[in-house]
């Protein structure tokens, strides 16, 4: 008898699924998110920079209207009232107000940067040159957002007017009179 054999087993083949397409598509998703991410970025970059730029422009108009120590002081943030001595703060501001009196104009502040730090805040730094009663300044300072409030973080005036220039004059009227 003759033995009947069995037809050789034909396997299925499954369709193959294209690598490259879900690589695609993963990148594709990848991209996306980063751009959403970007974009909320962005978002939240030029709102805390629109912000700060008008609190910073009328805490300045505030400092410089009589350099009042009272006004810095309450516009100062927890960390600046520590490192600056209320009695220091009198004694700048009564300089500033020597030198410079009254502030008359801002003639530029410029958003320079915003910061974020960990358990700090939220900080923006600005940079500018204002015209007072009796001369120019530079101006640099930090504001740190406090729950809805920027406040004063730190401030650096720099001006020509805080340079006697007599005491450093080399004229020879002066040499002539002091060796008779």
């Amino acid at each position: 008898m003759e033995s009947i054999e069995a037809p050789p087993s034909r396997q299925i083949e499954k369709p193959k699924q294209p690598i490259w397409l879900y690589i695609g598509l993963g990148c594709a998703a990848l991209f996306l998110v980063v751009l959403a991410l970007g974009f909320f970025a962005y978002k939240a970059y030029s709102s805390t920079q629109k912000d700060s730029t008008k609190e910073a422009r009328q805490i300045l108009a505030e400092l410089g209207e009589d350099w009042d120590p009272d006004v810095f002081w309450n516009h100062f943030s927890t960390a600046a009232k520590e490192s600056s001595p209320r009695e220091d703060v009198n004694k700048l501001t009564a300089f500033f107000s020597d030198k410079l009196g009254s502030l008359k104009r801002i003639d530029s502040l410029d958003f320079e940067q915003v910061s974020s730090y960990t358990g700090v805040g939220t900080t923006t730094t600005f940079h500018g040159l204002i015209t007072c009663e009796k001369g120019h300044a530079s101006v640099r300072m930090i504001l740190l957002k406090v729950g809805d409030e920027w406040q004063l973080h730190d401030f650096h005036l720099n001006s020509n007017a805080f340079i006697d220039l007599d005491e450093y004059s080399d004229s020879p009227e002066e040499e002539t009179s002091n060796e008779s």
